[in-house]
């Protein structure tokens, strides 16, 4: 497969969905997913369908992809002293042309092959440790100290990473969302907005 080749989602192994993209599998590289709009939230425009003519921005319903590009961007940055220090987030890899449109071609976080598991999925089934919930409290302290701004993040698009199980990876849900980006610009509003939706993830899954 060359890189001007147009990818066949339906062709494609469906992993999960979220209100506005679904995930698949690359169909011939299982270390890469393809984050694709969902077709129903796409309007004739390029817009989300259920979004107001005011709410319109210039990316349409590619926003979510250029939101998580710019944070890897703006965090590997920072860190550029270090650049063998690896970042807490599923790497984007690059943009591709498919028959859903565009799609976001992400590093997939395995475990030998095998699929990691969110923590939401530790924690309906019952496997989710005080070890764990002691790596979702230094992830959001990491975030905190780099200035990491995180958009949507709750435990369905965490999981530990394979290599390091003391650590956290973001597969889903990091960059900023608000039309003013203060978060990006001011490490205090970042702090207090990081500590409240730790506050919200533990209490919501009684974990405080």
């Amino acid at each position: 497969m060359s890189l001007s080749d147009i990818i066949n989602i339906d062709e494609c192994t469906f992993v999960a969905a979220g209100s506005l993209r679904e995930v698949y599998t690359h169909p011939t590289d299982d270390s890469v997913l393809i984050k694709v709009v969902r077709a129903d939230m796409v309007g004739p425009d390029g817009h989300p369908s259920q979004i107001s003519r005011k709410g319109k921005r210039p990316w349409g319903v590619y926003l979510a992809f250029r939101r998580e590009i710019d944070e890897y961007l703006i965090a590997a940055r920072r860190q550029i002293a270090t650049p063998r220090l690896k970042l807490p987030f599923a790497r984007p890899i690059g943009l591709v042309p498919t028959t859903r449109g565009l799609g976001l071609l992400v590093e997939r976080i395995s475990d030998n092959g095998a699929t990691v598991p969110t923590l939401q999925m530790l924690h309906k089934s019952g496997q989710l440790t005080p070890q764990h919930v002691a790596a979702l409290r230094r992830f959001f302290s990491y975030c905190i100290r780099y200035h990491i701004v995180l958009g949507d993040v709750h435990l369905g698009n965490l999981v530990v990473d394979p290599t390091a199980p003391d650590k956290l990876i973001c597969i889903d849900g990091f960059g900023e969302k608000t039309l003013i980006p203060v978060h990006r610009y001011s490490p205090w509003l970042n702090q207090r907005k990081l500590e409240r939706k730790l506050a919200r993830i533990l209490k919501h899954a009684g974990l405080e």
